[in-house]
């Protein structure tokens, strides 16, 4: 890379010049032939919402370039380091399947960090790297940390993929010994595991013994019933639900 193409002097650190290799000329150009004013976009202890928010938008509106530059402001103010944001980061390269720019971004996020987990399971899930969740999942219980209501929907939702049912287990026994018993999220995702490995009646057991059932298990629990070809099962369930009171049955049938 050229001196005039490169970053300010003093600016030359491993992070920015390995960023910037990965960008086209142009994008150099815009982000280091800019005044300096310019340059740092905004200081860092006002930047931290607008920068988050920015970030999520480039993920998920798949703007590689957009995020690069910004990853490589926000690494010159400083700020890339700080867990909220490089567990955002990690999850904008996840989404945009760069897998190896998400985990050495995750890698250098202090250990003792429960975060950076929450952000690296979720983000595979969310973007189908199911087997890469699991394995993700293995190294975190290696690491000794406790699955927690964060982290327990996303690892559920990719044993459900790739029908893990043991793991699954696993995890439902977590629930059953911890504070999460009762999330409607962790339960859903529970009903939603089951159902797909084909235990369709461990899932209405676990339904059955909602204290408060919501629209999310009940979504669940039907879409099991119906995805194994149960659909008067499901219709029944969203009757009875109706005689209860709970919700209309022309509402109920809109969420199908």
């Amino acid at each position: 890379m050229s001196e005039e193409l490169g970053p300010p002097r003093g600016l030359k650190n491993g992070a920015v010049m390995e960023l910037l290799k990965a960008m086209e000329r142009e994008e150099i150009l815009e982000v280091f032939s800019s005044p300096p004013s310019s340059r740092r976009i905004m200081a860092p202890c006002l930047s931290v919402v607008p920068s988050l928010g920015l970030i999520a938008q480039y993920a998920i509106g798949k703007q590689q370039k957009r995020g690069r530059i910004l990853h490589a402001h926000l690494i010159i103010n400083g700020v890339a380091r700080l867990t909220y944001f490089a567990t955002k980061l990690v999850s904008f390269y996840t989404e945009l399947r760069l897998l190896p720019e998400a985990r050495k971004l995750f890698d250098k996020i202090p250990q003792s960090n429960e975060r950076r987990w929450v952000a690296l399971i979720g983000a595979y899930s969310r973007r189908g790297f199911y087997q890469e969740a699991l394995g993700a999942f293995a190294e975190m219980q290696q690491h000794g940390s406790c699955p927690n209501k964060f982290v327990i929907p996303s690892v559920l939702k990719a044993c459900g993929h790739v029908l893990d049912l043991r793991t699954g287990r696993l995890l439902h026994c977590v629930v059953l010994k911890g504070e999460v018993v009762s999330d409607a999220f962790v339960v859903s995702s529970l009903i939603d595991m089951y159902s797909k490995c084909g235990r369709v009646e461990k899932a209405w057991w676990v339904f059955d013994t909602m204290v408060e059932k919501d629209l999310v298990a009940l979504n669940a629990m039907v879409l099991g019933y119906v995805q194994h070809g149960l659909v008067n099962k499901g219709y029944a369930l969203l009757e009875q639900m109706q005689a209860l009171g709970a919700w209309s049955l022309l509402w109920l049938l809109g969420i199908l």
